[in-house]
């Protein structure tokens, strides 16, 4: 795996992110699954994007039960994992089936118990604690829960019955988007504050960089705001599904055959070809 990465030694890293960035090499086996793994400084918080799809996170137990069973290491011969949060102690990731794992050193992992049965779909690390978000239409929606060491958890209420299916955070403040346009804002993970943009579509994914965050979701649609609050609809010149946005120098956002790349969300460069999956990990220390 790359030892530096845009000026920043890997050795300087949390053990969890160095773990992380070496298991992303040698558990694809191969440089066809990564399409990139850089990790950088941004003020007091490590973030780190990677594109990849990560196989055979390998454990003794099998696959985890639901949500109030007893937590167990977590295995799967090719698992696909959609967002990762690294702590200065531990790591969150959202599995697939929505489920959540906690680990300490980015190789072992364990289910986590989080107080409420649904389904995960994004989580992020800011101002000293975790956030993931998520619902769906059968388990309990508008799912928002916080912890400061990934392993016990408080629910917050957001009061909507709908489905938060990204977040991200930047600029001091949290951001989720979710269905029909919605989005909420946040200080510091207790508080909420909804709106909706002009734009009445699934929003899937959302990203913070360049002063700026950017969200994207159906129809090829993006949208930037500086402050999270005023939004602004962006000409990405794709009609596809767009399923996940990262930052890395550069927002990327992908979906069915296709990615996307600009600057700050505003001017877009689309390619076309066989897209990998897109994990965003968020590295942070206090």
């Amino acid at each position: 795996p790359p030892e530096k990465e845009s000026g920043t030694q890997l050795k300087d890293l949390p053990a969890p992110a160095r773990n992380l960035n070496r298991a992303l090499f040698e558990r694809t086996g191969s440089d066809k699954n990564m399409k990139a793994v850089s990790v950088f400084f941004r003020l007091l918080r490590f973030v780190a994007v990677a594109t990849a799809c990560i196989a055979a996170m390998r454990a003794e137990d099998g696959w985890a039960g639901p949500a109030g069973q007893k937590p167990t290491t977590r295995a799967c011969g090719r698992c696909q994992i959609s967002s990762i949060a690294i702590g200065p102690r531990a790591s969150v990731a959202v599995a697939e089936r929505g489920s959540l794992l906690r680990s300490k050193d980015g190789s072992e992992w364990q289910t986590v118990e989080t107080g409420v049965s649904s389904f995960f779909r994004s989580v992020t690390y800011g101002q000293g604690e975790f956030v993931a978000v998520g619902g769906s239409y059968i388990h309990p929606s508008g799912v928002i829960t916080t912890s400061t060491d990934g392993k016990h958890w408080k629910v917050r209420r957001s009061g909507l019955r709908a489905i938060f299916r990204g977040i991200a955070y930047g600029d001091g403040k949290f951001v989720v988007v979710g269905d029909d346009g919605l989005i909420l804002t946040s200080k510091d993970g207790e508080d909420w504050k909804a709106s909706r943009c002009s734009i009445r579509a699934t929003l899937t994914s959302v990203a913070y960089g360049n002063g700026c965050f950017a969200a994207v979701g159906e129809d090829g649609i993006c949208i930037t705001s500086r402050d999270g609050l005023e939004w602004a609809r962006q000409i990405t010149g794709v009609r596809a599904y767009l399923s996940s946005i990262s930052f890395d120098g550069e927002f990327t956002a992908s979906g069915s055959n296709i990615v996307a790349r600009s600057t700050h969300g505003s001017l877009w460069i689309v390619e076309a070809g066989s897209v990998p999956l897109a994990l965003q990990v968020t590295v942070g220390e206090k």
